[in-house]
């Protein structure tokens, strides 16, 4: 049985589920609205992913690790952020200005040994002078390249109530491959 006074992934004492929405395959209709050429509505049906939340335990999360995956380039990793060259040269195309500078800030709350965070996205919104929703997308970004990978947290102790993220941080730079 788990001790109730040790603290979670946040460093609280509540009692914390982790979760990741996982595509099905199957798709389902919604319909929208949408003014033609003449300023005539039509309906327009388009196609929605259907979802299904996948639960993981605080030890798989903690366990988890995306530095297992690909070769990485070796460097210093300590209490100071560091980047590889690497990561500007080669990434920088595909991450874009605004990914590497946001995995920057994430990586820095991952310090030490830790390779998770669940930070501000607001304050990290307001640092980079950017919108929360393009943070949220190049979020996506840095998890589409496996960058970042999300766990949804809900707290048990608080009827279920959806908390912000974790999110594990890769630590190495992998290389890019054909």
């Amino acid at each position: 049985m788990e001790d109730p006074k040790r603290k979670n992934l946040k460093g609280t004492y509540s009692n914390l589920a982790y979760y990741r929405n996982v595509e099905t395959g199957r798709t389902f209709p919604r319909q929208r609205v949408k003014k033609g050429k003449n300023s005539e509505a039509d309906i327009e049906v388009y196609y929605v992913p259907e979802l299904e939340k996948r639960v993981f335990s605080e030890k798989e999360v903690k366990e988890f690790s995306l530095d297992k995956y690909g070769r990485h380039i070796p460097y210093v990793d300590g209490e100071l952020t560091i980047l590889n060259n690497y990561l500007f040269d080669y990434w920088g195309y595909y991450l874009k200005a605004e990914g590497l500078a946001l995995y920057a800030h994430l990586k820095r709350y991952a310090y030490g040994q830790k390779d998770w965070c669940f930070p501000s996205l607001e304050l990290i919104s307001q640092k980079m002078d950017k919108s929360l929703n393009t943070v949220r997308n190049f979020l996506d970004i840095l998890e589409r390249y496996g960058f970042i990978y999300k766990f949804n947290v809900i707290n048990n102790d608080r009827d279920q109530l959806e908390e912000s993220p974790i999110y594990k941080i890769r630590k190495k730079i992998p290389l890019l491959t054909d």
